[in-house]
């Protein structure tokens, strides 16, 4: 009765229509087919209120439609429209579930459906979004059929957006032991499909930034028998960084990838010196970040690269000294405004600096010192600020007398002192603040 009072409020003859078919609606093939072309004819003001209708009436039907006609690819291909376009919200889990492998087993079915994959891989996106969801996604082989879509429709800008975005979700799983299951099966069967998918789009920011999105994962499986793909990944990525069209989103998956393969066990000093061969790295990273002063999951995310690429490598750093980075990192850690994953990060990257007698030097001169003090002193019971504090100054001080004084007069000993009694499960934070304490009482003045 509400919808049928809402038809008189309509100025949309295709809206009147939609509900009253909508309304009796009984699983029919021809009806279903009418209720997907009016959804498409109703006009944008109209479109929530057709939307809530179908979620309401249509939808629920539709799940065990798919079940039933699996070999119809017309109803297939309505049914699942119809989800792609009003969307999951209205479902619960337990119908996600259903839906997500209807999806599947219609994607298998009918692996040729251009249109049917566009909209299959667009719902599985949505779905995978629930946690939950995605580990049913995965297991009925949402990770394979989704794959598979990319190499049959691998010039379908459409499909490679959708499919590249449901992978990105499933391998950001919160529960690692989930998210590797499916980080280890997209990097096995589907790094050469994701790569060549990125180099085929340079201009789409959605395929860009969910495919690097869903490379950045894969850096504890990586061997060298990528590092050619790596290494053209790596000069695409520079190309991304330095382009007009470059987001903050864009840049944080950017930002990943780089500092993940600059991490990854078994290449890791091999991606650091490819990263240092392209022209111009550091300071395009460090441009990059400063593009976007306001978006903090970008700059710390910038900052994490800066502060894997420049780990024991001694070009990087001097790429960063040279691109004149001490005063960039002092600046994040001063910024009161800064977020303080933001100032951490900028602490861990002058903490790897500092492991290099020059990097030393550079902090004494632009007096860093007692900004990491601040720091430390500002967040005493941050297990994080501690540890990354602690460690930078231990770094600084290590046989340099000079930041020794420094520490000495910014008030640096006392805090040592106390974070040496931190009660922490991992024992960081005393590791370094001990080992600090031992080169401040060594050169004590």
């Amino acid at each position: 009765a509400e919808y049928m009072g809402e038809l008189n409020q309509s100025d949309s003859n295709n809206m009147n229509k939609l509900v009253s078919c909508a309304m009796g609606f009984r699983s029919d093939a021809a009806d279903l087919h009418t209720i997907c072309e009016l959804l498409f004819q109703v006009p944008d003001e109209e479109f929530e209120k057709a939307a809530q209708v179908l979620s309401n009436t249509v939808a629920p039907a539709l799940s065990l439609m798919l079940a039933l006609h699996l070999a119809d690819q017309n109803i297939q291909t309505d049914a699942i429209a119809i989800f792609a376009t009003i969307g999951i919200k209205n479902l619960n889990e337990r119908q996600q579930n259903e839906l997500v492998t209807a999806v599947a087993a219609s994607l298998s079915a009918h692996p040729s459906s251009l249109l049917l994959h566009q909209f299959g891989c667009k719902v599985i996106r949505d779905l995978v979004a629930n946690e939950q969801v995605s580990v049913c996604a995965q297991a009925v082989g949402v990770v394979s059929l989704l794959l598979q879509s990319l190499r049959s429709f691998e010039t379908d800008q459409v499909i490679v957006s959708e499919a590249c975005q449901a992978l990105w979700r499933m391998s950001d799983a919160k529960d690692s032991q989930q998210g590797d299951i499916v980080r280890q099966e997209i990097c096995t069967s589907g790094w050469d499909t994701l790569t060549s998918c990125l180099l085929r789009f340079p201009d789409n920011l959605h395929i860009l930034t969910a495919g690097y999105g869903v490379l950045a994962f894969f850096g504890p499986f990586v061997t060298h028998s990528y590092i050619d793909s790596i290494t053209s990944l790596i000069r695409f990525a520079m190309t991304c960084l330095r382009s007009d069209f470059l987001s903050a989103q864009l840049s944080v998956s950017l930002f990943g990838f780089l500092a993940n393969m600059a991490a990854a066990a078994a290449l890791h000093s091999t991606v650091q010196q490819l990263i240092c061969d392209e022209t111009e790295s550091v300071p395009t990273i460090i441009d990059a970040i400063q593009r976007f002063p306001h978006e903090s999951i970008q700059q710390e995310a910038g900052l994490h690269c800066l502060m894997n690429l420049c780990y024991n490598h001694s070009a990087n750093q001097k790429q960063l000294l040279d691109a004149h980075a001490i005063e960039f990192l002092t600046n994040k850690i001063r910024d009161k405004g800064s977020p303080l994953d933001v100032q951490v990060a900028a602490v861990g990257v002058l903490s790897n600096l500092a492991h290099d007698k020059l990097g030393k030097e550079k902090i004494h001169s632009c007096n860093a010192i007692p900004d990491i003090v601040n720091l430390i002193k500002s967040h005493q019971s941050s297990a994080k600020v501690q540890a990354f504090g602690c460690e930078a100054l231990f770094y600084c001080s290590d046989r340099y007398p000079v930041n020794v004084v420094r520490i000495q007069e910014a008030g640096g000993v006392s805090l040592l002192e106390s974070a040496t009694q931190f009660d922490e499960e991992s024992g960081e934070v005393v590791h370094w603040a001990s080992k600090a304490l031992s080169n401040v009482n060594g050169r004590a003045v």
